[in-house]
């Protein structure tokens, strides 16, 4: 998987998650979802984005939204881009 497939999935995520933020009723959703949020605005932003990196960052990001109960169902669209 090349940097460049990974920030295109990142991306995707990104804007799958910003549709079920803005889409919430319930504020502690909308918290755990922003928080998914600026944990990839982090790393869009980082400016030494490797192919480890951004491995690595795919499999924290699975394990963040798996071991929250508000953000588990994340986990499907995140294991596609971490097996990819």
């Amino acid at each position: 998987m090349s940097v460049g497939s990974v920030l295109e999935g990142v991306k995707d995520l990104y804007g799958i998650v910003l549709f079920f933020r803005d889409n919430c009723v319930d504020d502690d959703l909308y918290e755990a979802l922003d928080r998914v949020l600026r944990m990839i605005e982090e790393f869009l932003m980082s400016s030494d984005v490797s192919e480890e990196k951004a491995k690595d960052f795919m499999n924290e990001l699975y394990g963040f939204v798996r071991s929250n109960p508000l953000t588990k169902f994340l986990s499907i669209y995140v294991r596609d881009y971490v097996t990819a």
